[in-house]
């Protein structure tokens, strides 16, 4: 009809609710005793909006507009919210996450992918050898996460005691004798012992 506005015959196609206050707003489908009323008017829009029609405009803001004419458009800055994430481990690549808005869920920017960080190792389980054991290199071991990188080799025991131990041969690693026994190695040490201290007297 002449004189009605866009958004006024918008909204006569939705069929919409009737919104008419009797003045020259509506916030929806008028009667035809109201359009004829308003021939010749000037119809104000009531605007409303819905928080699910927001759209992006660019990459930092996003509008809505009115739902019953169409127009009135408000702007607001994106909320930015990371989806995706997650850290590196030892072996698998980690992800910085894409950024999303969380109002009109347009993706902002993507994400880049982080590298493994490797394992950070220890030496566990070694040992050393003695004259009747086998010796230990000890197992790599990552502190972080728990996996053993490299087994540890076994080194045979070599047979010979180490310098502060007697063996049993009866060897005395102190004067090169052999004893049979280790009291008689003892009693040996401490002999030795007197008689040096003897010594030193005179």
């Amino acid at each position: 009809m002449p004189g009605l506005t866009n958004g006024f015959e918008k909204d006569r196609q939705r069929q919409r609710s009737d919104g008419y206050d009797g003045e020259n707003d509506y916030s929806g489908t008028l009667t035809a005793d109201q359009i004829t009323a308003l021939a010749g008017k000037t119809l104000t829009c009531k605007h409303s909006y819905s928080d699910q029609s927001w759209t992006a405009v660019d990459g930092s803001r996003h509008m809505r507009v009115c739902v019953l004419c169409g127009g009135a458009p408000e702007y607001e800055d994106h909320d930015v919210i990371v989806k995706g994430n997650g850290d590196a481990t030892c072996t698998d690549e980690g992800y910085t996450g894409d950024e999303f808005c969380s109002v009109c869920g347009e993706r902002l920017s993507e994400g880049s992918i982080l590298p493994p960080k490797g394992h950070t190792t220890a030496i566990v389980g070694a040992k050393e050898a003695t004259a009747t054991e086998d010796s230990y290199t000890g197992d790599e071991v990552c502190t972080v996460c728990g996996e053993t990188v490299k087994q540890g080799e076994v080194i045979p025991a070599t047979g010979e005691p180490a310098a502060d131990e007697p063996d049993d041969s009866g060897v005395c690693p102190y004067c090169s004798k052999t004893h049979a026994k280790l009291w008689v190695r003892i009693l040996h040490l401490v002999l030795w012992f007197l008689l040096n201290v003897l010594r030193i007297v005179k």
